[in-house]
């Protein structure tokens, strides 16, 4: 059996960009996130947090650009959201960065199959990944059976 690594190019582009620019606001606003865990998405009505938005988008958008959007944008939640939407636009997720996702997944697999019955490990492989339209579940797994 072949374990085959999937990404959605859309859907797992955005979900990386939204994680990158959360990840950014929180630890800029001074919380302690744990790997592995999931990135919540941030209360943007916490002051705390509406300064480490304000600091990631000054960092991945510039100092400038900021003060041109906090002056433009009337002072209030659709402003955050705003200044957020665009933070998340912003940030560039690669092919390279998808493919390693996809890779990641299969290999979970792979390690709850082999753990769940050690058996397994001689007759399941990881395979190459490939794209693949994810649905309202997730981003599916492909499998491949080969018999000898």
């Amino acid at each position: 059996m072949e374990i085959i690594g999937t990404y959605d190019p859309i859907q797992d582009k955005q979900e990386m960009a939204r994680v990158k620019a959360d990840t950014a606001i929180l630890k800029e606003a001074g919380f302690k996130l744990s790997i592995g865990d999931p990135v919540p998405v941030p209360s943007l009505s916490d002051p705390r947090v509406q300064s480490g938005l304000k600091a990631a988008y000054a960092q991945y958008l510039g100092r400038i650009k900021l003060g041109q959007r906090l002056l433009m944008l009337p002072e209030g939640e659709a402003r955050n959201q705003q200044l957020r939407s665009e933070l998340i636009a912003d940030i560039d997720v690669t092919d390279a960065q998808l493919k390693q996702l996809a890779k990641n997944r299969a290999t979970i697999a792979y390690d709850f199959m082999v753990k769940a019955n050690p058996a397994l490990k001689d007759r399941i492989a990881v395979g190459d990944v490939k794209s693949a339209e994810g649905g309202k579940e997730g981003i599916p797994l492909d499998v491949e059976i080969r018999i000898k």
